[in-house]
C-alpha cells in the first residue's frame, strides 16, 4: 500500500488528472514584449529571443513512472543482499576448488603439504590458527563496544545491541585464551 502512495504522482504532476488547455501564463511586463509560460511540458519565455524548457515526465503514467519506486526500493535494501551472496558465492567457490585440488592431490597420492590445511596462504575459507581466530574475537569485540557506545549516544537505546555483542566478544577471547594454555595446578 505504501508502495501504491509513493508511484502515484501529485496532482501537479499527473497529466490525465490537469486539464490539457490550463495553463498559467505571467502578466506581461509593461513593454509588451516577452510573457512567460508555464504548462505541462515545461516553461516557455517569449519575448525577442524565445526560450523553451522541456520538463521530463517521471510521475506520469509511463511505464518508468510506476517502475522508478519498485526500482529504487529494490536498489536499496536489494544492494546489501547482492553484495552478501556474493561474499558468499566467492568463499564457497574458494572452498571447491581447493576441495578439487586436494582430491585430485589424494588421488595421484601426492603427499599433501600441511601448510594447504593449517589456514595459511590459499587455505579453506574461513579456518584460521586459533592465536589469530582469538585476536580476532578481541579486535572485533573492541570495535563494536566502541561503535555501541557511540552508537548509544548519538541514537539511544539501539546503540546497546552493538555494545553488548562486543562484550560477549571479549569475554569468548578471555574464555578461550584460559582453555587454551591452562596453567597446571
Amino acid at each position: 500500500m505504501l508502495l501504491h502512495f509513493m508511484a502515484a504522482p501529485l496532482r501537479a504532476q499527473d497529466d490525465a488528472k490537469a486539464p490539457k488547455s490550463e495553463e498559467k501564463t505571467t502578466p506581461m511586463p509593461p513593454d509588451g514584449n516577452s510573457s512567460v509560460r508555464i504548462d505541462n511540458t515545461g516553461i516557455h519565455v517569449g519575448g525577442e529571443e524565445p526560450v523553451d524548457i522541456t520538463m521530463p515526465n517521471f510521475g506520469g503514467s509511463g511505464v518508468l513512472g510506476l517502475l522508478l519506486p519498485i526500482i529504487s526500493v529494490l536498489a536499496v535494501f536489494g544492494m546489501p543482499v547482492l553484495i552478501v551472496g556474493l561474499f558468499v558465492f566467492l568463499r564457497h567457490r574458494r572452498n571447491r576448488m581447493l576441495h578439487e585440488t586436494l582430491r585430485a592431490m589424494v588421488e595421484k597420492g601426492v603427499p599433501i603439504p600441511p601448510e594447504l590445511l593449517s589456514g595459511k596462504g590459499a587455505a579453506l575459507a574461513g579456518a584460521s590458527s586459533g592465536a589469530r581466530h582469538g585476536y580476532q574475537d578481541l579486535r572485533n569485540g573492541l570495535i563494536l563496544i566502541a561503535l555501541g557506545a557511540s552508537l548509544f549516544f548519538m541514537v539511544g537505546k539501539i546503540g546497546l545491541i552493538p555494545l553488548f555483542i562486543g562484550v560477549a566478544m571479549i569475554i569468548a577471547w578471555l574464555i578461550g585464551g584460559r582453555t587454551k594454555n591452562p596453567t597446571p595446578p
